[in-house]
């Protein structure tokens, strides 16, 4: 909402989620029709380049287009981004689990299993408690969890129901994935987010900017996975500044001895 004063906002429910028709099938769920899908956004609001902001699978999702339409980048924000390589994401996963309380975590794996979604007579409430659950995995300081604006469980019920599973097989279609090399060909600035207690381990920030053709990384002490409601005056300051052309304090550029690891 900050950044709704000076900038023309547009969001979109990607495909099976929210009020997007849904689907059921890997083929319709890869990461070249979720691409293909945001480049329909932009011709369709008629824009030469874009801003594109993305936070966690969001960040990803906005390198694999960066990287297939690299002209039509203005600017790149990447916030607290899925990592750019499968290898690094699955070493990061137990720290997930870790962060759950003892208490939580059996309900937790059963209630993760896309079935317990798709049978439930309520998924609205599956989804609420398992959300709640992941508040002290997103946040650095569970406290603020009530100021985040968004709601993780819009949509109809079809689409809450379908929310895991849509999830598992998103993922699932990408594979054994690293995109390291590719970034390359990226040349548009890029502003790399990391909350310094993201569950993210900061080395996947640090690849995703020394990867990238000229990108600084920004970590917001504090914060978690969504710094931007932990410290939303650094975010979108930051943020703000970055669109308007300046790098933001703080903002630093990698070399390979500090990341890359492919």
């Amino acid at each position: 909402e900050p950044l709704e004063h000076g900038y023309r906002i547009i969001y979109y429910d990607q495909r099976g989620n929210g009020r997007s028709d849904l689907v059921d099938e890997m083929e319709d769920l890869t990461m070249d029709k979720h691409v293909r899908d945001l480049e329909a956004v932009r011709r369709y609001f008629d824009l030469p380049r874009i801003n594109l902001l993305g936070n966690s699978w969001g960040g990803i999702l906005a390198g694999y287009y960066a990287i297939r339409h690299p002209d039509r980048i203005k600017r790149l924000i990447l916030h607290c981004a899925a990592s750019p390589s499968y290898d690094h994401m699955r070493s990061f996963a137990p720290l997930i689990t870790n962060r759950i309380p003892d208490s939580d975590r059996d309900r937790f794996r059963r209630i993760s299993n896309p079935v317990t979604w798709l049978t439930s007579p309520d998924p609205l409430k599956v989804c609420r408690e398992f959300y709640a659950i992941l508040i002290p995995v997103y946040f650095a300081d569970t406290s603020k969890a009530g100021q985040m604006r968004g709601d993780t469980c819009a949509g109809s019920r079809e689409a809450v129901s379908r929310q895991q599973a849509i999830n598992n097989l998103v993922w699932q279609s990408l594979g054994n994935w690293n995109i390291l090399p590719q970034l390359r060909e990226v040349t548009a600035p890029t502003l790399v987010i990391h909350g310094a207690e993201d569950m993210i381990p900061v080395k996947s920030s640090r690849d995703w900017t020394c990867a990238l053709g000229n990108a600084r990384l920004l970590v917001i002490e504090d914060a978690g996975h969504m710094s931007h409601v932990e410290q939303p005056e650094t975010f979108f300051r930051a943020v703000d500044g970055f669109l308007r052309g300046q790098w933001p304090e703080g903002a630093v550029t990698v070399d390979r001895d500090q990341g890359f690891s492919s």
